[in-house]
């Protein structure tokens, strides 16, 4: 049995065959699914709490902007419904096989999280809302390498083209999946228009593309699929929850014919039945293309000196400011010269090619080295913090 914690007025119970929703006003029910799940109350939680698991696992956070409107969907039992419904869904299509979520003592862990940068600095950012989502997060520590993390991201607006995005390895490496609530995709009704989950057996749109981004950072549908297309969705079928293409999307199976991501044995494509996110686990469990990602270690300011490129193998690396004012990006060059690169604001990140034997410097605004980071085998993050 899995308990979803939420908020102390409000108590959610879902359990053989019976939803009940019980609060200080009063209560009411409805019929609902035979899903093994109680939700009872708890406080909020705004760090990542012990794990009761180790392994690979999804990590759950609500996520509003320095200047958002905090709306408790993580306290007033809103998040951990529409979790356990796409969760739910996932299990009817596979024969009872689900994804592994972070929990603590029994419970859905959802972690609310306050940016640093306004609502409208990151709906600047447009269609790389996700990956700024992500380099701040891992500023606050959400960087766990065996943690893939889903933010429910209240914010978004015009400039916000979808209502979610995730990272794709090995072609787009990361480790978030986004639902934009506010996003306006062109053509489409507003995000904030798609009612959340009412009953664990009744998964709507927003689910449905909690779930659908979720597979993208697992690295689904991969290109050797016969049937991928639009960079990691599937165009045979609109009824496919990785579709993509000129029908409208009417989400309600995992993968059609079994023949592109899921029990599809095609010749050298990962498969979703061999993840290392499922519970239970397969018998070969694989994690996403590239995963784990690496934290990059600091190597002293003071070799600086002694450090230049050198042939290697090539590889990425993720550099986040940590900081509250803008840094500088250099690569040292094959002679030990800087190369200017990037200058990143208060919490921004991008990503670059190169290779392992590439050294690069970060420094603050006056060009004072605040440290200098070689590549892995895998990504790597190279984060920067104040001296």
């Amino acid at each position: 049995m899995r308990k979803i914690e939420v908020g102390k007025t409000i108590q959610l119970i879902a359990n053989l065959g019976l939803i009940a929703l019980v609060s200080s006003c009063g209560g009411s029910s409805s019929s609902g699914s035979s899903q093994n799940v109680v939700v009872v109350a708890s406080d909020r939680a705004v760090s990542d709490l012990a794990d009761d698991q180790s392994g690979y696992q999804i990590h759950v956070l609500y996520v509003v902007a320095s200047d958002g409107m905090d709306r408790a969907l993580d306290t007033d039992g809103t998040i951990a419904l529409s979790v356990e419904s796409w969760n739910a869904w996932l299990s009817t299509q596979t024969g009872g096989i689900d994804l592994r979520l972070d929990t603590a003592n029994g419970a859905l862990d959802i972690t609310f999280v306050r940016l640093n940068r306004s609502d409208a600095q990151m709906n600047a950012y447009g269609g790389q809302l996700r990956d700024q989502l992500e380099t701040e997060l891992a500023t606050k520590g959400f960087d766990v390498s065996n943690k893939l993390y889903l933010v429910y991201y209240d914010g978004g607006g015009a400039q916000t083209p979808s209502c979610g995005g995730g990272a794709y390895p090995p072609s787009l490496p990361g480790t978030v999946a986004a639902l934009y609530l506010n996003g306006m995709p062109s053509g489409s009704a507003p995000c904030s228009t798609n009612p959340f989950a009412t009953a664990v057996d009744s998964p709507g749109y927003i689910e449905f593309v909690g779930i659908h981004e979720v597979m993208h950072v697992l690295g689904f549908v991969p290109s050797c699929s016969p049937n991928e297309t639009a960079a990691g969705h599937v165009l045979d079928d609109n009824i496919d929850v990785m579709y993509a293409g000129p029908l409208a999307w009417n989400p309600t199976v995992l993968d059609v014919n079994r023949d592109d991501y899921y029990e599809a044995n095609a010749p050298n494509c990962i498969d979703f039945a061999d993840s290392a996110f499922l519970s239970p686990l397969p018998a070969t469990p694989q994690p996403p293309p590239g995963w784990p990602y690496e934290m990059l270690s600091t190597i002293s300011c003071a070799d600086e000196a002694l450090l230049q490129s050198t042939a290697g193998d090539r590889t990425r690396i993720q550099f986040i400011n940590g900081t509250d004012a803008p840094v500088n990006v250099y690569w040292l060059d094959f002679s030990g010269t800087r190369q200017f690169r990037r200058t990143l604001g208060p919490y921004e990140g991008f990503l670059a090619r190169t290779f392992t034997t590439h050294p690069w410097v970060i420094t603050d605004e006056t060009n004072q080295c605040l440290g200098i980071f070689m590549g892995s085998a895998n990504m790597g993050r190279a984060i920067a913090r104040s001296n």
